[in-house]
């Protein structure tokens, strides 16, 4: 009996040695995985500010030094994107978050080295020569890749693997935008990674790195700087719910517009024609609009500023109809919102290398402004356009991207005003709404179909 009871006591000291060995390598590994989010975030930070640096290079060599050539430069940003991804790396790397999608949804998710620098290098052609979209998309692009990459180097598992391109992506638009909640929601939103508490951690990890590192480089200054006052007031509850449901109208014309060019762009099977024919479409649209150009944050930062008669000053519709009266400010900042979504899908489609998130935010700066000042004219209100704008970017994306936390907390981080929280949320829920009484879609999904990965071994 004693032998016994000895025996039982061993096993049982055994066990609870087993336990407390398991324990301690489950917590090795933990701490050892967000060591990796920590190197992932770092990395897709430096590229964040690589990306933004090369950008702001070519552009500013192009508007110094080409300046005479400008109607026609949108042009070779899209030929010149194209020749580097079909001549020179070999692979298409347009319809970035697509990309990201794919990967994570297939069996193999490993995505080749090359989408490290790649995107990068093809993004800043495209945006640095004019393409009238954002960087979020191939930096997205970028961060996975070294969330792939690294997850190989130390053999994860599967589950791990996705979730390192999750973490590489979300750093990567947290980087990109100085957004570390933005670039969570993206990972949740989005990309529809399965959400725990060590997930979470993780996709934090990587974003606030990310977002440090970026800031550390380039300054803690937003993309969007506003300077005037933004406020909001009770009074304001019944224009903003009218407000929402403007926005989601808008997001259906937008997403309409998107599609459809991009419907027609994918039925040129010669890639020369089809390149000339978005970039010349690009060029055209860009000289009517010269606001257009690029990324577009300096377009909204005019507006939120109050610099109205500077915003299409260079516009040869300014010559027609003028740019001193208010009606004249209607018509042209109608014109651009009608001719952005057009300028974004040839940019996306025509194949420049740039993101969807960023075009959305202009469209809606524009789409405020228009809004408030249309408003105070035919009623005579006195509705700030600041904080209209301001409303409109969350509203616009969150209908079009179908995203409204991503939408909510993007504008928030990228213009540092927390203060309008509330409204913003109210015309993003609202907006979101009315575009999901349309269409059960999202803004993705009818992409997706069919999609083949470029880059998956």
């Amino acid at each position: 009996m004693a032998d016994s009871n000895e025996s039982n006591k061993g096993r049982q000291n055994h066990r609870k040695m087993v336990n407390l060995n398991c324990t301690s390598d489950s917590r090795s590994n933990k701490i050892s995985t967000i060591i990796l989010t920590v190197i992932i975030g770092l990395l897709s930070g430096l590229c964040a500010f690589a990306l933004k640096w090369l950008i702001k290079l070519i552009t500013n060599i192009v508007t110094t030094h080409l300046s005479f050539a400008l109607p026609i430069i949108p042009l070779f940003s899209i030929v010149l994107t194209s020749i580097f991804c079909r001549y020179i790396v070999k692979a298409d790397f347009s319809y970035c978050t697509l990309r990201i999608l794919t990967a994570l949804n297939s069996n193999k998710p490993e995505i080749n080295t090359n989408a490290i620098y790649s995107p990068i290098i093809a993004s800043s052609i495209t945006l640095g020569l004019g393409g009238s979209a954002g960087a979020e998309g191939p930096i997205a692009d970028t961060g996975a890749a070294i969330g792939s990459n690294i997850a190989q180097i130390f053999r994860l598992n599967s589950k791990m693997l996705k979730l390192m391109i999750g973490c590489g992506a979300c750093a990567g638009i947290a980087g990109i935008f100085k957004a570390p909640i933005g670039g969570v929601m993206f990972a949740l939103e989005i990309l529809k990674i399965p959400i725990s508490a060590f997930s979470l951690i993780l996709l934090l990890t990587s974003a606030i790195t990310a977002t440090a590192t970026a800031s550390l480089l380039s300054g803690t200054s937003t993309d969007i700087t506003i300077n005037t006052a933004i406020h909001f007031e009770p009074e304001m509850l019944p224009f903003t719910l009218l407000f929402g449901v403007f926005c989601g109208l808008y997001s259906l014309y937008y997403d309409f517009t998107f599609e459809r060019i991009g419907q027609i762009l994918d039925r040129t099977k010669n890639p020369w024609i089809k390149n000339i024919l978005a970039g010349s479409l690009l060029s055209v649209l860009i000289f009517t609009f010269p606001a257009l150009y690029g990324e577009g944050y300096q377009t909204v930062e005019h507006i939120t500023n109050g610099n109205f008669q500077n915003l299409f000053s260079n516009s040869p519709i300014h010559y027609i109809i003028g740019s001193n009266s208010t009606i004249s400010l209607i018509l042209l900042s109608a014109g651009f919102i009608l001719a952005k979504s057009i300028a974004a899908s040839a940019t996306n489609s025509g194949g420049g290398v740039c993101g969807d998130f960023a075009p959305t935010l202009v469209a809606g700066g524009v789409a405020g402004f228009f809004f408030s000042l249309l408003l105070n004219e035919l009623f005579g209100f006195n509705l700030n356009k600041a904080t209209f704008s301001l409303l409109s970017m969350a509203g616009v994306m969150a209908g079009v991207i179908r995203a409204p936390f991503l939408a909510i907390f993007l504008t928030c981080e990228t213009t540092a005003a927390f203060s309008c929280f509330a409204p913003l949320t109210l015309t993003s829920f609202i907006s979101f709404g009315i575009v999901r009484i349309f269409t059960s879609k999202t803004f993705f999904s009818h992409r997706l179909k069919g999609f083949r990965h470029p880059i998956l071994p």
